[in-house]
């Protein structure tokens, strides 16, 4: 017998994602990491957590890390030009240019062009 689907808690994600962002202002990686872990168990169909988490991951050093958060922010929410802003930043960390382009003049279609025109004017992408 299937177990049911567990019952979202998005009152109980929010507060976690608090907690989570306190601890990435103190520098605190492993405690905003750990709250968000727990905010994504409470609320997984919260685009935004995922989103938040890869942005701790990649302020943690660990890029390739965040890059799956990024996609699952994206696949829930292809709307939200921060998420392609965010993933296309940490291509651009990676050194994978074209990703970063491609992710830059996406977030740019959907209205934030700041990285774009920033990436290009490095000398970076078409």
């Amino acid at each position: 017998m299937p177990t049911p689907a567990a019952k979202r808690d998005p009152k109980k994600a929010r507060q976690l994602a608090v907690k989570a962002a306190k601890a990435a202002k103190a520098k605190d990686f492993t405690k905003a990491l750990s709250a968000l872990d727990q905010a994504v168990a409470a609320d997984p169909a919260d685009p935004e957590l995922y989103n938040n988490r890869g942005n701790v991951l990649a302020n943690s050093g660990r890029l390739q890390d965040a890059l799956p958060d990024y996609d699952r922010a994206i696949s829930m929410k292809p709307s939200d030009a921060a998420f392609f802003t965010n993933r296309g930043y940490a291509y651009e960390r990676l050194g994978n240019q074209p990703q970063a382009c491609a992710d830059y003049t996406k977030a740019c279609d959907l209205g934030d062009c700041a990285f774009l025109k920033s990436y290009k004017a490095e000398g970076h992408c078409p």
